[in-house]
């Protein structure tokens, strides 16, 4: 499947400084999407396309009229910056990287980039360049092919911001900084992702796993205009990290050193369900769709530490089947229940096991939950 969910959601960060406590929520609801061998990681994301309109006619037609060429840039590569950090595979529609913007969907989005005479093309203010439709867009020194040629490499180079695991950080109830990190479960290094689609610079103090004095490096470019950031950082009380992040702008820190291994597993406890808990399907809604007989079981761990939990489910008096491994908190699966609306008297047992990632394993268990249509 594409990934509508996060287009809407880049919109709304990027395009309409949106609070952004809306990313929070919004890749929250991605333990929808975990199963026994997929997950979120694997849909594409995209910021427009044909259907609905390109970034850049949202940014400069729809949401931000009027805020010129300089803004639209930045937002349109702040927009980027979201997609190619944050998890998922990343999809740059055709002529984005020319600054593209379209009159809205279908026909409207699909400007060919050779020189062109069609009218309702060639009127087009496209961003971050003087040049129109009536030319070649083919041009690798554009300011948008170059950031994306940036991102593209940066995650090349450093492939946990393609594949580690995304853990949540901060966010606020208005415009401002978002973070999150992103961690490789074998290399243990933690990059933190920070944007700000505030049109001032913002700072934040963002957890991280790293102890207190533990140093991470700026691994992203420097923006082009406003105050340069710091080129290093080091973690505070904690593990804090004092980020500041320029307008409409991002930065990636990566540590130094891996995370320290733990000694032990955390403590792991299934939250949400108890033993004998009778558990009653049917529809219940979720971000204004109806979702069909699903059975939340979650954990929660006594230490923030980099884990997984791999969820697992028995009914009656079978084996046990893996149901989801979740990388980040909050660790939990959504069971499709379904198969059993036919079954009353039917019970299911469920799993949390717990890994360290140091090699430490540690189990929580609930049994006989009770399954009713």
């Amino acid at each position: 499947t594409i990934d509508f969910g996060f287009q809407v959601a880049a919109r709304g960060f990027a395009s309409q400084g949106a609070a952004t406590a809306g990313l929070r929520d919004f890749f929250a609801s991605d333990d929808w999407y975990t199963d026994a061998d997929s997950n979120a990681y694997a849909m594409p994301t995209f910021l427009g396309n044909h259907d609905m309109g390109r970034i850049g006619y949202f940014l400069q037609r729809v949401d931000q009229p009027g805020a010129g060429d300089a803004e639209w840039l930045a937002r349109s590569q702040l927009a980027h910056a979201l997609m190619f950090f944050a998890r998922g595979q990343p999809v740059v529609y055709y002529g984005d990287e020319q600054g593209f913007t379209g009159d809205g969907g279908d026909k409207d989005a699909r400007e060919d980039m050779f020189a062109n005479e069609v009218a309702v093309y060639a009127d087009n203010d496209l961003i971050g360049t003087d040049e129109t439709t009536s030319d070649d867009n083919f041009d690798r020194n554009h300011s948008l092919f170059q950031t994306i040629k940036s991102y593209a490499n940066l995650r090349t180079r450093h492939p946990a911001l393609s594949t580690g695991a995304q853990v949540h950080r901060y966010s606020s109830d208005g415009p401002g900084v978002y973070a999150f990190s992103r961690i490789d479960r074998d290399e243990r290094i933690e990059y933190v992702v920070a944007l700000n689609n505030a049109e001032t610079p913002a700072s934040a103090a963002v957890p991280t796993y790293s102890p207190e004095g533990g140093s991470f490096k700026l691994i992203s470019p420097q923006p082009g205009a406003g105050a340069p950031v710091a080129a290093s950082l080091s973690a505070g009380p904690g593990g804090s990290l004092p980020v500041t992040v320029p307008a409409l702008g991002m930065v990636i820190y990566k540590a130094r050193e891996p995370v320290p291994p733990s000694d032990a597993a955390p403590g792991v406890e299934i939250t949400g369900l108890d033993h004998g808990d009778t558990v009653v399907l049917g529809t219940n809604s979720w971000d204004g769709h109806q979702v069909q007989d699903r059975v939340e079981v979650a954990a929660s761990l006594d230490r923030a530490t980099p884990a997984e939990v791999t969820f697992a489910a028995r009914v009656g008096g079978g084996d046990y089947v893996p149901i989801g491994t979740d990388d980040n908190p909050p660790y939990r699966v959504f069971w499709d229940a379904g198969a059993l609306a036919g079954q009353p008297g039917t019970s299911v047992s469920f799993r949390a096991i717990v890994n360290d990632l140091s090699g430490h394993l540690a189990a929580d268990e609930v049994v006989g939950v009770g399954v009713e249509t």
